[in-house]
């Protein structure tokens, strides 16, 4: 093994996790949205998996089933 090569390994790996960790924190901030029942439920969460907002139509709520 040539002299320094486990260093440098080491140190690409916590270049590695930096980068990781920067992906992760951008990913927090970027929102997506799902949406069910032609939009009549709709849910924003972030990439790091956090609700941000759920709305529901109001006919969601009404008695008359069709």
């Amino acid at each position: 093994m040539m002299k320094g090569g486990l260093g440098g390994l080491m140190k690409q790996a916590q270049q590695m996790q930096q980068n990781m960790q920067k992906a992760q924190a951008e990913l927090a901030n970027v929102e997506v949205e799902g949406q069910a029942g032609s939009g009549m439920v709709k849910v924003t969460m972030t990439c790091a998996h956090e609700v941000r907002r759920v709305s529901l139509d109001d006919s969601v709520f009404s008695d008359d089933k069709e």
